[in-house]
């Protein structure tokens, strides 16, 4: 959760690859990431993932765990250079957000943990309002979490509830420096600033 400074050259998403204010949530859903359709076509609040075996709201993972809580995840993590032990650090290593042929850069480019959602947006990645359930596989975005120093916090969806009050959260330093966690999040959340979908639950 600590201040992360954008790179000076950063490239822009294809305008064509840009929802527009008036998008609806599930349109984009639909049209940016097909393997959704199902989900939203079913009214299923969960499109995927298994709870944790987690007896109560939250449970530390460990110190360091190797990255992969998604099948898509390579070896070791998808690469980036967010600071060792912080929530962007963790998020990066399960989330990469730029499919192939979609402008951007790298990962560092969504800069703090907080500003993620909005940054997202504005490179034209898939990205759902707040008033929409994270699915499985998408980066959360935070403003006002509790220690953020302002700076927000990240964290990547491993499972939502199927009645679609709350979903499961992996994220690091919530528990302190380097450790990971899973939480899970009531929903709606006041904090949520949105979620960014990922291309390869969407086989891209």
């Amino acid at each position: 959760m600590t201040a992360f400074q954008t790179p000076a050259a950063a490239s822009t998403a294809s305008p064509s690859a840009t929802p527009t204010a008036s998008t609806d949530a599930q349109t984009v859903v639909v049209e940016y990431l097909p393997a959704y359709q199902a989900w939203v076509t079913a009214g299923e609040p969960a499109m995927g993932g298994s709870p944790p075996a987690c007896a109560s709201s939250k449970c530390d993972v460990g110190l360091y765990p190797t990255p992969g809580v998604f099948p898509w995840v390579p070896a070791g993590g998808f690469p980036h250079s967010y600071p060792l032990g912080q929530c962007t650090y963790w998020a990066s290593a399960n989330f990469d957000p730029f499919p192939a042929g979609v402008g951007g850069g790298t990962v560092q480019n969504l800069t703090n943990g907080g500003d993620w959602y909005a940054t997202a947006r504005s490179l034209g990645l898939p990205t759902l309002p707040p008033s929409v359930l994270p699915p499985y596989g998408s980066a959360v975005s935070y403003l006002g979490f509790p220690g953020d120093q302002g700076d927000g916090h990240v964290a990547v969806v491993i499972s939502d509830d199927p009645d679609g009050r709350g979903y499961w959260v992996s994220e690091m330093n919530v528990d302190g420096l380097g450790m990971v966690d899973v939480a899970h999040y009531p929903f709606p959340n006041p904090d949520l600033q949105g979620s960014i979908l990922a291309p390869q639950a969407g086989g891209g």
